[in-house]
Protein backbone atom coordinates (compact mmCIF):
# COMPACT_ATOMS: atom_id res chain seq x y z
CA UNK A 1 0.00 0.00 0.00
CA UNK A 2 1.11 3.53 -0.62
CA UNK A 3 1.60 5.75 2.41
CA UNK A 4 -1.58 7.75 1.79
CA UNK A 5 -3.74 4.63 1.28
CA UNK A 6 -5.48 2.84 4.12
CA UNK A 7 -5.25 -0.93 4.23
CA UNK A 8 -8.96 -1.33 5.08
CA UNK A 9 -7.88 -4.60 6.69
CA UNK A 10 -7.02 -6.15 3.33
CA UNK A 11 -4.40 -8.80 2.78
CA UNK A 12 -2.62 -9.75 -0.41
CA UNK A 13 -3.10 -13.32 -1.59
CA UNK A 14 -0.53 -14.67 -4.07
CA UNK A 15 -0.48 -18.06 -5.79
CA UNK A 16 0.65 -20.12 -8.78
CA UNK A 17 4.26 -19.00 -8.72
CA UNK A 18 6.37 -19.85 -11.76
CA UNK A 19 10.04 -18.94 -12.08
CA UNK A 20 11.89 -19.02 -15.41
CA UNK A 21 15.64 -18.69 -15.83
CA UNK A 22 16.38 -16.04 -18.47
CA UNK A 23 20.17 -15.97 -18.08
CA UNK A 24 22.80 -17.15 -15.58
CA UNK A 25 21.78 -14.63 -12.89
CA UNK A 26 18.44 -13.38 -14.26
CA UNK A 27 15.03 -14.85 -13.44
CA UNK A 28 11.45 -14.03 -14.39
CA UNK A 29 8.94 -14.60 -11.58
CA UNK A 30 5.25 -14.89 -12.55
CA UNK A 31 2.26 -15.28 -10.24
CA UNK A 32 -1.37 -14.32 -9.59
CA UNK A 33 -2.50 -11.96 -6.85
CA UNK A 34 -5.72 -10.66 -5.34
CA UNK A 35 -6.74 -8.48 -2.42
CA UNK A 36 -8.81 -10.31 0.23
CA UNK A 37 -10.98 -8.52 2.80
CA UNK A 38 -12.01 -9.56 6.31
CA UNK A 39 -15.00 -11.45 4.92
CA UNK A 40 -12.61 -13.46 2.70
CA UNK A 41 -13.97 -11.81 -0.45
CA UNK A 42 -11.36 -11.32 -3.16
CA UNK A 43 -11.02 -8.36 -5.51
CA UNK A 44 -8.46 -6.63 -7.72
CA UNK A 45 -7.25 -9.81 -9.40
CA UNK A 46 -3.97 -9.47 -11.29
CA UNK A 47 -1.30 -11.39 -13.15
CA UNK A 48 2.11 -10.21 -11.99
CA UNK A 49 5.64 -10.65 -13.22
CA UNK A 50 9.01 -9.37 -12.09
CA UNK A 51 12.58 -9.66 -13.30
CA UNK A 52 15.20 -10.41 -10.64
CA UNK A 53 18.96 -10.07 -11.14
CA UNK A 54 21.70 -11.44 -8.88
CA UNK A 55 24.23 -8.62 -8.47
CA UNK A 56 27.19 -8.84 -6.09
CA UNK A 57 25.54 -11.72 -4.22
CA UNK A 58 22.21 -9.95 -3.72
CA UNK A 59 18.93 -10.33 -5.60
CA UNK A 60 17.62 -7.04 -6.98
CA UNK A 61 14.21 -6.38 -8.45
CA UNK A 62 14.78 -4.74 -11.83
CA UNK A 63 11.26 -4.71 -13.25
CA UNK A 64 7.73 -5.41 -12.01
CA UNK A 65 4.36 -5.37 -13.74
CA UNK A 66 0.83 -6.11 -12.64
CA UNK A 67 -1.96 -6.55 -15.17
CA UNK A 68 -5.61 -6.72 -14.14
CA UNK A 69 -7.27 -10.00 -15.07
CA UNK A 70 -10.51 -11.91 -14.71
CA UNK A 71 -11.28 -13.36 -11.26
CA UNK A 72 -9.75 -16.77 -10.49
CA UNK A 73 -10.23 -19.34 -7.74
CA UNK A 74 -7.99 -18.81 -4.72
CA UNK A 75 -5.99 -21.87 -3.74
Amino acid sequence: MMGEESSKHLRVHAQNYCCDKLAADVYLLRYQSALVDQQEEASEFAKRCSVWVLTHGRWQLKYHQGTACAPFALV
